[in-house]
């Protein structure tokens, strides 16, 4: 039991390594400083690579930050301006803070200045800002979610609307992220009689389920999942009911962990890729 709980744990660590959890920038907005949740330098290509080949060549990079650079922005006269960028540079062995000079800026973004200050007209879409307790954390670029967000539209660096939102926990209960081993073993324990109806499984190492698009309610009923796939190397009919099989064994759980999420409800995994070993008698 114990080689089957770690089987199954490892490969969860293996699929979230695919992806990474990405260091936020930084927006001054309303007097106050949030974690912006993307890269607006990296919207367009030519400024990214351009910003990419002037950065020192002596930063330090990490899997939580690919470009090695944190951009400090603010919101002037309704305008995206950027104020600053930061790097760490290796310095006696040691990651050091360093503040680029203003002349870096102006020399990377010249063709976005006006009147002294860099505005991002390249920019138009949406901006997700951030503050407080992060609620929900995938190990995937910014797919996080925090207690106050803010969704800023902007049209070529001007922002025409803002939208606030307060996140909280709506119902404590069922999470695949925070499960114990002792939780993976009494989840194993209750699919082993699933998974034994099928003499075409016995020959099987272990088979995968990808799970996603889950509708729920505060009370933390799951009401459906929309997409259940098995992955066992069968017939594609027997796939589809051992699929459906685990679907009613998942919406049989009660209470799952539900969060309140810019005005939606949602569990804090929005798909999951979940391997399980099977058992051999």
């Amino acid at each position: 039991m114990k080689r089957i709980l770690l089987c199954i744990v490892s490969c969860l660590a293996c699929l979230s390594a695919l992806a990474t959890g990405q260091e936020s920038d930084v927006l001054y907005y309303r007097g106050q400083r949030w974690w912006l949740l993307a890269r607006p330098a990296d919207a367009d290509s030519s400024l990214s690579a351009a910003l990419a080949k002037n950065l020192p060549g002596d930063r330090c990079k990490s899997t939580a930050n690919w470009g090695g650079y944190v951009g400090y922005w603010s919101i002037r006269d309704s305008m995206l301006v950027i104020d600053s960028i930061k790097v760490e540079q290796l310095k006696d062995g040691e990651c050091v803070d360093t503040t680029l000079p203003n002349s870096f800026i102006k020399q990377v973004f010249k063709a976005y200045e006006e009147r002294g200050t860099v505005v991002a007209r390249w920019y138009s879409g949406t901006l997700r800002l951030a503050s407080g307790k992060m609620l929900r954390y995938e190990n995937d670029g910014w797919n996080r979610n925090y207690e106050t967000e803010m969704v800023l539209t902007i049209q070529n660096g001007i922002i025409v609307d803002s939208v606030e939102y307060h996140n909280r926990i709506a119902c404590e209960g069922f999470d695949f992220e925070s499960l114990s081993m002792q939780g993976w073993d009494s989840l194993q324990q209750e699919l082993r009689p699933i998974l034994k109806k099928y003499p075409q499984l016995q020959d099987k190492e272990r088979i995968f389920f990808m799970v996603s698009d889950f509708s729920v309610d505060p009370q933390g009923n799951l009401n459906d999942i929309a997409k259940v796939i098995c992955h066992a190397q069968l017939d594609e009919k027997l796939e589809q009911q051992i699929a459906l099989e685990f679907k009613h064994y998942l919406m049989s759980i009660h209470p799952w962990k539900v969060l309140y999420i810019n005005g939606e409800y949602s569990i804090p995994q929005r798909a999951w890729s979940i391997p399980i070993r099977i058992i051999p008698k």
